[in-house]
């Protein structure tokens, strides 16, 4: 009960809080809750795969990673889990250290933090272990691409994007590409 309602007051603050911004922007064509899945146009991540897709057959060269009793497969920066029989792309838990990030990683300051972001996961680099850690989206960190698969959808008028727990909004564009900011997570 304290969950739902927590995530109620995040969406009205969040609604709150974007309806200035809301009011500057063009009508937005879509009416309130009609979703749209998007494919980024970005080259790196035109040709992956949207989140939650499943493969009866395991991709070729899957690393593995247990990570608290749960074993993860790991390709191209992308995780896998094998679930009912079929490998399902899936967002890594935070915690998930590896040593090497995929070379296409956007790096971004954020609060004079650096972070590596690939594919819709943010990592976060341990010096002293010489690791990237998987953690949760930074609330307010921009990334200028999003994974293939999201959702968008129109709440009060604003548009989102969202993976089904975490919502990212359009904030502008620089150097022709749509930069996204990490809007909030759902927790139920």
């Amino acid at each position: 009960m304290k969950n739902r309602l927590n995530f109620i007051v995040m969406l009205l603050i969040l609604s709150c809080s974007l309806n200035l911004q809301a009011q500057n922007a063009k009508k937005n064509k879509r009416k309130s809750g009609q979703k749209v899945v998007i494919t980024s146009k970005v080259k790196h991540y035109k040709t992956l795969p949207n989140w939650k897709t499943k493969a009866t057959v395991a991709p070729v060269g899957l690393k593995p990673i247990s990570h608290n009793g749960f074993t993860y497969h790991l390709k191209d920066g992308i995780y896998y889990r094998h679930i009912n029989n079929q490998y399902v792309i899936v967002k890594p838990p935070v915690g998930i250290r590896i040593s090497v990030i995929p070379k296409a990683y956007t790096k971004i300051l954020f609060n004079g933090i650096p972070y590596y972001y690939y594919y819709g996961t943010f990592y976060s680099y341990i010096p002293e272990e010489n690791v990237y850690e998987t953690i949760a989206p930074p609330i307010g960190a921009r990334v200028d691409v999003l994974p293939n698969g999201l959702i968008e959808t129109v709440i009060d008028g604003i548009t989102f994007w969202t993976d089904g727990d975490l919502f990212y909004k359009a904030v502008g564009i620089e150097n022709g590409a749509v930069i996204y900011e990490v809007a909030g997570k759902i927790t139920i």
